[in-house]
This record gives C-alpha cells, structure tokens and sequence, in this order.
C-alpha cells in the first residue's frame, strides 16, 4: 500500500501541512486544492455575491432565533402585529447589508435594531403600534444625524450614508 503512495512535500495555502497523492481508493487527498480555490477562474464575482448572501441568511437566522425569544414580552393580542411588522422591518434592514444585526423588543413593546456595519453603528428603534422609526448613527464611535421616519425611508437613507 505505501508503494501506491508518494509524498509530495509542497506546502499548501489551505491546510499547511504536506500533502500525500494516491492511487489508493481509501486515501487520496489533492494537493491542488489551494490552487483552485485560489484562482481568478475560481474566485469570481458570483462567488464574492453568494458569500455576501451567506451572510445575510445567517443574520436572518440569528436574528429570527433572537426575535422567537424576544417575542415573548408581547401580549398575546398583538404578538400577530409584532410578527408582521418585524418581518416587514427585516426585509428593509438586510438591504443595508449589515455586518451584524441584533435585535431587542422594549418594555414598551417596540424593537430596538442594533446594527454594525464596517465603521458605522446604528441604533433602530421602531414602534410596532404606529411604525414610527428613530435611527441613530455612529461613525468610528462620532454621533452622526438621527434619521427618523417610516422603515422604507429610514433605510433607504441609511443606505445612502453608509455606502461611501
């Protein structure tokens, strides 16, 4: 069996250690994996595209997680309400393309979005009974203008400033 397998001592980007090649069909590991991932041909702009929606599924994943948790602090009556307006909320505060989200319901039954992206930190606060909208930002720790509106106006502004 060890005839069948030569060690090969290139180093490669991935794992750093040396990789082995084989004609054996229990062990067989390629040590042009690095070269592939690392290539133009491999590395293109649909890729860097279904990284970042990646990433905005696991925000949503975590963000739902957090909001099935913080659900709880409504009253039976209007958890129905809170459920439409945070999913409506969501969809608008993803398009921002955030870093991190979080969010918190407030003892007067509001939201309160916590969003990092690169420099920026913003603060959501929305009120599920009128959807009035409060944003405040932070660039590198300097607080910017508040923003206030309906969430469609807020985040569309939000999105103008934070793509510089």
């Amino acid at each position: 069996m060890e005839a069948l397998l030569s060690i090969d001592t290139r180093q490669t980007a991935i794992d750093k250690y040396p990789v082995r090649r084989g004609t054996g069909s229990s062990y067989f590991k390629s040590g042009y994996t690095d070269k592939l991932l690392n290539s133009p041909n491999y590395r293109d702009e649909s890729t860097t595209l279904i990284l970042k929606e990646n990433i905005q599924d696991d925000n949503l994943i975590r963000l739902r997680e957090k909001f099935n948790i913080e659900i709880n602090k409504f009253q039976e009556t209007s958890k129905t309400l809170a459920n439409k307006v945070f999913d409506h909320s969501v969809f608008y505060l993803l398009g921002i393309l955030p870093e991190k989200i979080t969010v918190e319901v407030t003892d007067d039954e509001s939201f309160y979005f916590s969003i990092i992206k690169r420099d920026f930190s913003i603060y959501i606060e929305e009120y599920v009974d009128d959807g009035e909208v409060i944003a405040t930002v932070f660039r590198d720790g300097i607080k910017q203008n508040s923003i206030s509106g309906t969430i469609e106006s807020v985040t569309s502004r939000l999105q103008e400033v934070t793509s510089y």
